[in-house]
């Protein structure tokens, strides 16, 4: 229930010339990671959206951020994951798998689960 005598805010378009589509975002400690079709990844922190290289071209379906180990995971098809410490340079992982990659979400004791087609679930920790 919203408090008497406050509107709620309209959304607003921030950006609108990236032409493929993003299929998921998320946001810690003031940096926001978008990623989606080809491989994209955008990073934003105070200002513009950037592109962020990454060596893929595999649909990157889902980010998160690890706060405890700065780390951010993303995953997508063909059984893509990458991870980063700074949103902007990122590294292959090797899954062991060719399925799709749809979710992924972690633990503050640094432990990551992703899921994807044919019910597989792959699990890491970090270091």
């Amino acid at each position: 229930m919203r408090p008497s005598g406050v509107l709620p805010r309209p959304w607003q378009i921030i950006e609108d010339e990236f032409t493929g589509h993003l299929s998921d975002v998320a946001v810690s400690e003031g940096v926001a990671i978008a990623v989606g079709s080809e491989g994209t990844i955008l990073r934003r922190e105070d200002g513009p959206w950037q592109a962020a290289e990454n060596g893929t071209d595999a649909e990157l379906r889902a980010i998160w951020h690890d706060q405890k180990t700065g780390t951010w995971a993303a995953v997508g098809d063909r059984g893509t994951a990458l991870l980063s410490h700074d949103g902007l340079t990122w590294t292959a992982e090797q899954t062991g798998t060719g399925q799709s990659l749809w979710g992924i979400f972690g633990d503050h004791s640094g432990r990551i689960i992703a899921v994807g087609t044919g019910g597989i679930i792959l699990e890491r920790t970090l270091q």
